[in-house]
């Protein structure tokens, strides 16, 4: 059996993120003379649109995590046309048309390489693309996204990363807010109070003659789907408090997403 480990990533581990790729950009923007500063967004690695992953091929680490940074096909075009604007006439028979490939190049290298360093200082090591649960919720990862043109320049830094660059940025990172359970009637005399919390992973029925049957090895399919949160029930067995199942060093953990009314 295998069990999900969960990141609780905060909206200001994500401003930090965004703050620091913004000051970077705009720098960038500044020292190139691109008018318009590229649109900057950051959400959490589940929450990264489908339809602009890439296949993550310029990976790097350092002791403080990984990072990836990949850019649409068309990304290296539309950045060398924000850096040969109107006034340079860009054009295909054009003196300028011949410098711009290799500036646009530089231009554009020298964003990707401000980026990492920013955002992964010290990052020289080399790593293979991501899988797909670098992305899934709980996982802590962060996807970056910047926009010039129509094409997008986009990166996902993972959990470790992110908590490495929020302690630089000194930044605290606070958990997302879950709803209260309520004041207990005693107050705090029963705040001490040791409380079971059983955890329901789910139910099914069987008959009796299937139970008598079972032995070591066979398996007993739950009516719970395997991305449906768990169920914590209080002293009485009544449920409570809805979670998702992980894991928090050796142990096995839930994290609590809500109450259940």
């Amino acid at each position: 059996m295998s069990v999900q480990p969960f990141t609780m990533l905060g909206d200001s581990s994500l401003a930090a993120v965004r703050q620091v790729l913004e000051r970077i950009v705009r720098g960038w923007a500044t020292a190139w003379g691109v008018e318009a500063v590229p649109a900057c967004a950051c959400v959490r690695g589940e929450d990264a649109p489908v339809d602009v992953l890439p296949r993550w091929e310029e990976g790097c680490a350092s002791r403080d995590g990984h990072f990836w940074l990949e850019a649409t096909a068309g990304w290296h075009e539309d950045v060398t046309r924000e850096v040969f604007h109107a006034e340079y006439a860009y054009g295909a028979d054009t003196p300028a048309s011949m410098l711009a490939p290799a500036v646009g190049a530089k231009a554009d290298a020298e964003l990707r390489d401000a980026i990492r360093e920013a955002l992964l200082p010290g990052a020289t090591e080399r790593v293979d693309a991501p899988g797909v649960g670098a992305r899934r919720r709980g996982m802590g990862s962060v996807f970056i996204s910047l926009r010039i043109g129509h094409q997008r320049c986009v990166g996902l830094l993972n959990a470790a990363a992110v908590r490495a660059l929020v302690a630089r940025t000194g930044q605290r990172q606070a958990p997302p807010a879950l709803p209260g359970l309520g004041k207990l009637a005693l107050g705090r005399a029963l705040q001490d109070l040791a409380v079971k919390l059983p955890v329901e992973l789910g139910r099914t029925q069987i008959s009796l003659g299937t139970l008598l049957e079972a032995g070591v090895g066979d398996v007993i399919r739950l009516g719970t789907h395997v991305e449906e949160p768990v169920t914590i029930c209080g002293p009485e067995g009544a449920a409570i408090i809805y979670g998702w199942l992980g894991r928090q060093g050796d142990r096995m953990a839930v994290e609590l997403a809500g109450r259940i009314k």
